[in-house]
Parts: structure tokens; sequence; C-alpha cells
């Protein structure tokens, strides 16, 4: 009886601690997501139980398109981690094409959860591209980074400012402390941004490196209010938008796990709105206060396809135009927004029907091209062709205020692209001043750029109203003269002094006898970067070799400064094109966008090989070009 009583409190014992450690907490629907890299897959749901997990997943995803999940897959849960088991309506490893519908549901299923882990990772353990998410909630009720409560009480706040900013026009230097609220080491160790200045994108796709906190700290000059895009952290995508002021110093937190967020809408989940990020500054309040009310779509959509057809006459065009511009600016009186958020939103609308009429000659070619083939077609001079008498651009001026400064805070609808065909409104007799001035700024802006600025020029700017234009122009020549005397600077090889057409023979003419391979690029190309990176350790392994000779071509749209810090880092000779000599490029090859690639073989043969964005054809045809040539010499 005595052992038959210590075998029983022993079984207990052992229950307890193995039935406790693995215990059925039953499911968790639509359960909360802290970060994603990915918007395509998520979970509706978790079952818990003593022998297993299992992660309910939707894909939403392209039709026709296929998607895997790898038997590499496996969730970290209390520091452990648990190898996927097995997968019911996907087979792993298998590529699954998508239906018509673009959705589906599956089921993967793991080891079971210990029972005091409150949240666990998925990821598929990939190289590059895979899908992870972050703090997949095990409990009903999530909490928020602890980060947050670094955050200002006043910059939580749902009260917004009724003072509008103003505008700054001056050149100084500009602080920008970031913190990253939600951020893990693991997601990347540095965060990606461009910059906005009043002539256009001064720095793309840069790079700050971050701490194990996620704290970085972004400093430079400006001239004027400039936009400052945080856009990802590795995979992690973040897109926030800050306006700087110059001569400021500003706190700056970003909200990673707005990429959570927007998981779950996409799987059909209602999120409560929150800021995406919180500054302090001059224009942090009017930021907060655009992001705490409608983030609907009241500017005029002119990129989008189908926006105008190029069949209208110059007055159906305006008509079309003008009514929408009306119909929206209804829409902004009749919103709920702060009165400092419409203001915010009634000056981007009335920049778009501004830019809606500088651009738009443009606007009717793209119908054209979508109408008549895609991107690449050609545009018969006559055949989507837009004028507009004085009397007609006096009508759109009579409807804005085209010196409105407010226009000056844009990112969309700004200064840059205000700027073209700023003139015309003055020589159409309506008062135009500040866009004609944009324009003169714009110009002489990048002739300060290319070292082509003139003495007319910049004398041109101090008689305009105010003396920002001429100062920010002369700060911006000598700041590319520092730029060009950088030791980047001489990687740049000088372009032959030929004419467009012949440009690229004489290119290529010093290596006849070699292979060589020109990649046309430009740094604000992201699938451009990602190939250069995908095949640059080629050039270690497969197609390390004196006869291949590596080509890289820009031109005038890559910001100096961003292509002086990444042409370093990659190996081969570069080019930097004016605009009538890359066009004659394109057009002799026929390039429908970048990356694009031209294979040259030994005899100086020219081929246009859009084919080889495939690696593995990138790969194998430069090395059957080197072998053909090796076998015919």
């Amino acid at each position: 009886m005595n052992n038959l009583f210590k075998t029983v409190a022993l079984t207990a014992m052992l229950c307890t601690v193995s039935c406790t450690h693995f215990n059925n907490r039953g499911t968790v629907e639509r359960p909360f997501i802290e970060s994603a890299n990915t918007e395509f897959l998520s979970f509706t749901k978790v079952e818990l139980t003593d022998s297993s997990t299992v992660l309910h997943a939707v894909v939403h995803y392209f039709p026709d398109y296929w998607i895997s999940i790898p038997s590499s897959a496996a969730i970290i849960a209390g520091g452990d981690t648990l190898k996927i088991q097995s997968a019911d309506g996907i087979e792993l490893d298998k590529q699954f094409w998508m239906p018509d519908s673009g959705v589906t549901h599956f089921t993967l299923a793991f080891p079971p959860v210990p029972s005091d882990v409150k949240t666990i990772d998925f990821s598929t353990f990939e190289e590059e591209k895979g899908w992870t998410l972050y703090g997949i909630d095990l409990t009903g009720k999530p909490g928020k980074p602890s980060r947050f409560n670094e955050i200002p009480s006043e910059l939580l706040s749902e009260e917004v400012t009724t003072e509008w900013p103003g505008v700054v026009l001056d050149t100084d230097s500009v602080t920008v402390n970031i913190h990253l609220v939600g951020y893990r080491p693991e997601m990347g160790s540095d965060i990606k941004y461009f910059l906005y200045s009043m002539d256009g994108e001064r720095i793309q796709g840069a790079s700050l490196p971050l701490d194990s906190l996620g704290n970085a700290t972004f400093k430079d000059v400006i001239s004027g209010p400039s936009i400052l895009w945080t856009t990802s952290v590795g995979e992690f995508r973040l897109f926030t938008d800050a306006i700087l002021a110059p001569g400021e110093t500003i706190e700056f937190w970003g909200d990673m796990t707005a990429s959570g967020r927007r998981n779950m809408e996409i799987r059909g989940d209602s999120i409560p709105s929150r800021p995406k990020f919180y500054a302090t500054g001059k224009y942090g309040p009017l930021k907060h206060a655009l992001q705490l009310g409608d983030d609907g779509m009241y500017a005029l959509d002119i990129y989008s396809e189908g926006f105008a057809d190029y069949h209208m006459s110059p007055e159906e065009y305006l008509d079309m135009i003008l009514s929408r511009h009306a119909a929206l600016q209804d829409s902004i009186k009749a919103s709920d927004m702060s009165p400092i958020a419409k203001r915010m939103r009634q000056t981007e609308l009335d920049a778009s029907l501004i830019v809606a009429v500088s651009s738009a000659p443009g606007i009717y070619r793209q119908d054209y091209r979508v109408k008549h083939g895609g991107w690449s077609t050609p545009v018969p001079p006559d055949s989507a062709k837009i004028e507009f008498t004085d009397e007609q651009l006096r009508r759109v001026a009579g409807k804005v205020n085209l010196n409105n400064p407010d226009y000056l805070l844009l990112d969309n609808f700004g200064p840059r692209e205000l700027s073209d065909n700023g003139s015309m409104w003055n020589k159409a007799g309506a008062n135009g001043r500040l866009l004609a001035e944009l324009e003169s700024y714009t110009a002489a802006s990048e002739a300060a750029k290319s070292g082509k600025l003139t003495d007319e020029q910049l004398e041109g700017l101090r008689k305009l109203s105010t003396p920002f234009y001429a100062k920010a122009v002369e700060a911006r020549r000598d700041r590319m003269a520092a730029v060009m005397r950088s030791e980047a600077a001489k990687l740049i090889v000088p372009t032959p002094d030929v004419a467009p057409d012949k440009l690229l023979d004489a290119i290529v003419a010093p290596h006849k006898g070699k292979v060589v391979l020109v990649d046309l690029w430009n740094t604000w190309c992201g699938p451009c970067r990602a190939a250069i990176k995908e095949n640059d350790p080629l050039k270690d392994s497969e197609l390390s070799s004196d006869d291949i000779v590596w080509v890289y071509i820009a031109d005038d749209s890559s910001p100096i400064e961003s292509y002086l810090e990444m042409i370093p880092d990659i190996r081969g000779i570069h080019y930097r094109l004016m605009p009538e000599q890359i066009s004659a490029i394109r057009s002799r090859f026929g390039v429908d966008g970048i990356p694009y690639y031209i294979l040259v073989g030994r005899d100086g043969k020219a081929e246009g090989r859009p084919d080889l964005r495939d690696h593995d054809k990138y790969r194998k045809a430069i090395l059957d070009a080197v072998a053909k040539n090796n076998s015919s010499l």
C-alpha cells in the first residue's frame, strides 16, 4: 500500500510538470502581429494544444504566380526554435501556383509551445526575401513595445495644433535623432532613407547605421523645407516622411509595428489608425495632425492609368480636371479633419491641379503608350498633343493661388514638380511669380550640380523676391565642388567626346578582344541595386576572368551624392551620362526599363539582353560568350 501511494504521488507530480508545460490553451483567432516583413502571408488563427501548434495561414498574392513554404520554416518560442513538422493545403519545398482569386489558405504544424510563452515569431529562414512575422500574440491581450514609454506624452496626444508653422527659407544644417519603436536587431543593421529638397531628390537609397536599440542619427545641410523619407530596415517597411526645417535638431520616433498593422489589414482586419511616427521640431505638429486625420486621397491622381484620354480636346481636359478638383475640395470641407490638416490637403489638391496642367503633354503620352502596347511604345509627335491658350491657363489660375508659399512644404506635387514650365503662367497673364521663380531656381540648382552654373544664372537669382534662391544655389555649387574632389569622383571615367549615337561603341572600343557586360542602372532603381548585389559574387567565382570587362552606365537622374556613395562598392568601370547621351543608347537598343544589359563580344558586336535580368541567364550568357569567343580565336 505504501509503495502504491508513492507510485500514485510520483505519477501525479510528473503529470503536473508535463501537463502544465504544454497545456491546451485552445485557439487564438486573428492573432495580433507586432511586425512583419510581408503583406502577403498572415495567420488567421493559432491552435495551441499539448501536442502541436498549428498556424492557419492566408496568402494574398498575384494570380498565376507561385509561392512556397520551405522545410526550413520554424517558429521561435521562448528562445527555442521549433521546426515545421507538416503542412496541409500546400506541399513543403514545392511551388504552389496562386489561383485566379489571388487568395489561398493552408495550415502549418509545429511542436507544442510552452504554456508560459506569450508570443511567438515565425520565419521561413531563407537567405533572401523570406517571410518573417514577429510578435504573434498568444494571449489575446497584446501590449505595446516598451519604447513607446520614451515618446513624450505631448507627441502621443490626440490634441492637434491650430498654429500653421510657416515656411523656413534658409540654408543650414539639420540633425535628426532617430529612435525605432519595436525594433529588433534581427531586422537589419541600418535604416534606408531618401532626402527630398526643394530642387528635387538629393539623396536616394542611402542608409544610416543603427545601434542595438534601433537608434541612428541623420545630419546634413539643407536648403528650405526638406522631406526625410525613412523607408525600411532590412525587409521591414517603415515609410515615414518627416518635414525638416533648416537649423533645427529634432527627435524622431518611427514605429516599426506599423508593418504588423498593415499585415493585419491585408488579411482583412479593421485596425484602429495610429501614427507611423512622432517627431519634435517645427513641422512635427503638422505631420501629427495629418496622421490623425483622414488618410484618403484628396489630390488629383494624375499618374494613375486612365486619368485622362489623349483624345480629349484641351477644353475637355480642363473641364475634367476642374470638375474633379471641385469635388475633392468639397470632400475636404466635409471631412472631420482638423483645420490645419484640411489646409495641408487643400494645398496638395491645388498643387496637383497646377501640375495636371503643366504636365498635361506627359499625361497624354502616358495614356497613348498604355493604349498602344506599353511604356516602350514610341509616341508620334502629333498623336498625343495638347496645348492651352492663355485664356485657358487664366481660367485654371482663377481657381487656385499660384503663389501659395505652403506649396514649399509638399512632398507630392511639391516645388520640383511645380517648377516644370513654371514661367508659362506669367506668360499667359496670370500672376505666377512663385512658380516662375521655382523654375529659375531649379534650373540653376541643376546647373550647379553638374558644374555648369553661369554668372548670368546666379545674377538672375539675386533679382528674385528672396535672397534664399541665390544663397541656396551658391551652397549647392560649393558642395558639389567639394564632392567632385572626393576619391569616389575619381572613379568616374570621362565620357568619350563623340556624337551620342556613337557613344556606346566608343565606350567599349578600348576593350576589343574581351567580353564586355554593360549594365544600365541608376541609384534610384531598387531592382538595379539588388541585381548588382546579387551578381557581384560571380566576379570572384565563375566569372572571375581578365577576359570580362564590367561597365556600369548611369545618367544624371542619379543624384551625384548618392551615386558617389554607391560606386566604390561596385567593381567595374563607371560612366555617368547626360540625358541626350543615355537617350541615344536607349533608342538604339529599345531599352524597356532598367536594369538593362548589353553584351558585347570580343569582336565588338553589341546585343541588347533584357533577358539577363534573370540571374542564371546572366551567368550562363557571359560564360557562353567567353567560351564562344575563345573557340573562334
